[in-house]
């Protein structure tokens, strides 16, 4: 299933690192104090506290932004606010879901003032 949603396969993933003690001491180390922005960050959030540590930092949601916001859209996908706003990339590679949040964050934030 994974693959099929993010085209990652096992092979591709065989040299990659443990989630071992160094990774998460870098990890907790990363987020430590700061707000987290994410699309349905919950999930990450959730993911975090099970296999990372029980973080309790502030998060930014942009799913009920985007519900807020644009209401008329049948889906608040990011990749269907990736389609409304016109932005270029690979969905579901990590780098590119972080610039996708981003910059459906600062549309929304634009959307939100003229209001």
């Amino acid at each position: 299933m994974i693959t099929k949603i993010t085209g990652i396969t096992n092979e591709m993933l065989k040299d990659a690192p443990i989630l071992d003690e160094s990774i998460r001491t870098k990890v907790r180390e990363l987020i430590s104090g700061r707000v987290i922005l994410g699309h349905n960050v919950t999930f990450d959030i959730n993911f975090l506290r099970a296999h990372v540590c029980d973080i309790d930092n502030d998060h930014i949601d942009t799913l009920p932004l985007a519900r807020a916001c644009l209401p008329q859209l049948s889906h608040h996908r990011l990749t269907d606010l990736a389609d409304y706003f016109d932005l270029e990339g690979d969905h579901h590679w990590a780098i590119n879901d972080v610039l996708f949040t981003i910059a459906v964050y600062n549309r929304l934030s634009q959307h939100q003032n003229r209001r």
